[in-house]
């Protein structure tokens, strides 16, 4: 499960919409409306901050399983680590999975999501 997925489903269990996050986020400074709206949507990536922002927002931590590893974009790359280690730190981008074979696979799609736009 990647950090968005997550927001998505600490929304319903709470009863909120898209639309309530988008609008606390904005109003706090963290970043328009429209820039939560695509990223909840699937339709573009977030900086981890952000993320953050929208994890606090709901009050869910990233202990336990779905912390261990995840992947970083590290300049034109995307690299499998662990979460919290000094390649985790330095990336610009960060995305949380479950187990090292959840982070395979999101690296994979992330490369080919930036080959796409041609990044």
């Amino acid at each position: 499960m990647d950090l968005r997925q997550t927001v998505l489903q600490g929304l319903r269990r709470r009863g909120r919409t898209n639309e309530w996050l988008a609008v606390r986020l904005e109003l706090r400074g963290v970043c328009s409306a429209t820039a939560v709206h695509r990223w909840l949507s699937g339709r573009g990536d977030t900086k981890a901050r952000i993320a953050g922002e929208a994890l606090d927002e709901l009050g869910i931590g990233l202990e336990g399983e779905l912390a261990r590893w995840g992947t970083v974009r590290v300049g034109a790359t995307v690299v499998i680590c662990r979460v919290g280690d000094a390649t985790w730190e330095r990336g610009d981008w960060r995305e949380a999975a479950g187990s090292h074979a959840d982070a395979v696979r999101a690296r994979e799609r992330r490369l080919q999501a930036l080959a796409r736009f041609g990044r």
